[in-house]
């Protein structure tokens, strides 16, 4: 079973540094570039963003659970009150959170974040960012092995297909279960937010907000699960596979 260690760092030439954390879910960036403003011209934030995913892309896993967002950007002095060049510290925002969001960021898609902060401080000659990704419940999946089940038309759960593939059967009937018994209740009239409480810690995500990922309907992931050649191997379970297999299943308690 895929396993990485649990930090790792990694640097790019002229870009910054980026360190990742799998057991704590938290993704730390340095990055040595003046911010751009959402306001900016495509041909200014697309190349900026790329510089962003260039690390990015480096980490192993994402994160699938709900995060905060922490940018600290430090910078001269006098270019940040005596020019007009530097951008607010609001306007920095989204092109940050698009390049952090996708197959090659770290999180599946901005709606992740319940808390964004964004701080200047006086720095020396030259502007740079330190940026943290922070989950709020340690929900990460390997980037390699992330796939997207659909439970209904428009709703789609994060699977690590690097689990047994008996455990991954089991959770798609589990979630399966669980999406269809909500469906009954709320056709009774039972209240939305009540009924979230019957169903997976893990959270759904709208099929607009996993573009560009793999997706699979429920069905067609459980014959897929069925018909892997491991399917029906039986193999001594090291307790480091058991405790991956533990936070994987954790997602799908009841909240």
């Amino acid at each position: 079973m895929h396993t990485e260690p649990a930090a790792k760092e990694w640097n790019v030439s002229d870009v910054g540094s980026i360190r990742a954390d799998e057991d704590k879910g938290r993704v730390e960036i340095r990055l040595d570039r003046l911010p751009v403003s959402a306001q900016s011209r495509g041909t200014i934030k697309q190349p900026y963003m790329s510089c962003i995913r260039s690390l990015t892309r480096l980490v192993p896993f994402l994160i699938t659970g709900d995060a905060k967002l922490e940018i600290q950007w430090f910078g001269p002095m006098r270019e940040r009150y005596e020019s007009d060049s530097p951008p607010d510290v609001d306007n920095i925002l989204k092109p940050i959170l698009d390049a952090l969001s996708g197959p090659d960021g770290v999180i599946v898609n901005d709606c992740q974040f319940q808390r964004v902060e964004s701080t200047w401080f006086p720095g020396d000659r030259s502007h740079f960012l330190n940026v943290s990704v922070i989950s709020n419940d340690t929900f990460v999946c390997p980037r390699n092995y992330l796939v997207f089940v659909g439970f209904t038309n428009i709703l789609f759960y994060p699977f690590d297909d690097s689990l047994p593939p008996q455990a991954n059967e089991c959770l798609v009937d589990w979630v399966s279960w669980m999406t269809m018994n909500r469906h009954d209740l709320l056709l009774k009239g039972m209240n939305f937010k009540h009924l979230s409480f019957t169903m997976p810690e893990q959270r759904s995500f709208h099929k607009s907000r996993v573009q560009g990922f793999q997706c699979k309907s429920a069905s067609d992931y459980r014959n897929y699960l069925i018909a892997r050649q491991d399917y029906h191997n039986i193999e001594e379970v090291t307790a480091q596979e058991l405790a991956k297999l533990r936070q994987g299943l954790n997602g799908y308690r009841h909240r």
